[in-house]
């Protein structure tokens, strides 16, 4: 701890991110070691780790391919706005991206993270928060093509696992939570237009509402400038949109076959293209969470959607491969990669490192 605080590595909340997985990670390995050793016999599971080395490898590797991809993405858009970032720059804004991500619910992601991190590589807020967004689209057109097609491919309405997905969700729980959210959705439309009403009368009389004007009018002036930039993508951007979502379909491709190489280690055979859209629902499952990093949920969700597929005493094994493929080793070497990185920038530019504040303390 000294010594990060010695570096100035408080800033980017790079400390707090990083005592966050001090927590998360320990805790979570042991809940997904306790599931494994719990619904898998010990003869079995000493049989899983002389089979599973050079697959749990493999599938160590692709699931660190995501991260080039999405590099090259940046980079890609970065060119566009006239930025022209370094691959390593590039790269330290995937992997402070990944670590936000993984100390906050899944639905929050890390965001706020890439954001902060393209405004310090010289990205203004109306730039950054394009770049961000169009990735988001980007990841969403692929995936409005790639699923339906799996689903098809694979007749997945008529996998036992569809329906087993099916059967855990009880109307019975599903119909007051669907009316509460309705409830709660028209209350707010309600109090909002009441007040807009009521405001009418005083805005004039309160320095509060200067206020409100002030802040409308920068929100205004930043809404002008990013719907700038998206027309200047309509026109000469469609190429640069083009190529990132071949990157994004290659990176989401690479992320959800991960399973597939941990599926063969165990001699089970399955669709490549299946186990793609199982990760893709297990995943989407996952921003229901509300816990850092999806704990509990991530084991829980494993064994929700594979346990009609794949051998009872296997799930535990599988559910402890994958989540160590896919979070504990990420975030893991996303540490350690993103502090390198940041001591070699600040031996270069001979400051402390990472001078960036995000304040936000998900």
């Amino acid at each position: 701890m000294k010594f990060f605080k010695a570096r100035g590595y408080s800033a980017f909340n790079f400390w707090k991110i990083f005592e966050k997985l001090m927590i998360i990670i320990p805790v979570g390995v042991v809940i997904t070691i306790v599931f494994a050793v719990l619904t898998t016999p010990a003869d079995m599971m000493q049989e899983s780790i002389q089979l599973s080395g050079a697959y749990l490898v493999l599938a160590s590797l692709l699931a660190i391919l995501p991260w080039f991809m999405h590099t090259l993405r940046i980079i890609n858009w970065s060119h566009f706005v006239g930025k022209k970032i370094s691959f390593r720059e590039a790269f330290k804004i995937v992997l402070g991206t990944e670590l936000g991500s993984a100390v906050t619910p899944t639905a929050v992601g890390g965001g706020y993270v890439k954001i902060g991190l393209l405004m310090k590589s010289g990205f203004s807020l109306s730039e950054a928060i394009s770049v961000n967004f169009l990735g988001v689209l980007e990841d969403a057109c692929f995936f409005i093509i790639a699923i339906p097609f799996a689903a098809t491919v694979t007749e997945l309405w008529k996998h036992s696992i569809f329906d087993s997905l099916l059967s855990e969700i009880s109307l019975t729980e599903t119909i007051p939570i669907v009316i509460f959210v309705f409830i709660l959705i028209v209350t707010i439309l309600a109090y909002i237009h009441i007040r807009k009403k009521y405001l009418k009368d005083h805005q004039k009389k309160s320095r509060f509402f200067i206020g409100i004007k002030i802040i409308r009018k920068k929100i205004s002036r930043l809404f002008k400038e990013i719907s700038h930039i998206y027309q200047k993508v309509g026109t000469r951007g469609k190429l640069f949109f083009f190529i990132n979502f071949l990157l994004a379909s290659l990176q989401w491709t690479a992320r959800y076959s991960v399973i597939y190489l941990l599926l063969l280690s165990f001699q089970i055979q399955i669709s490549p293209i299946l186990g793609f859209v199982l990760q893709w629902i297990q995943f989407t499952l996952l921003n229901l969470v509300p816990s850092p990093g999806a704990m509990v949920g991530a084991e829980a969700s494993f064994y929700l959607i594979y346990n009609t597929m794949i051998p009872q005493n296997l799930v535990g094994i599988l559910a402890l491969s994958w989540r160590f493929c896919t979070f504990y080793l990420l975030m893991g070497l996303a540490v350690v990669l993103f502090f390198i990185i940041q001591i070699i920038e600040s031996r270069k530019q001979n400051t402390p490192a990472l001078s960036l504040e995000i304040t936000s303390d998900q």
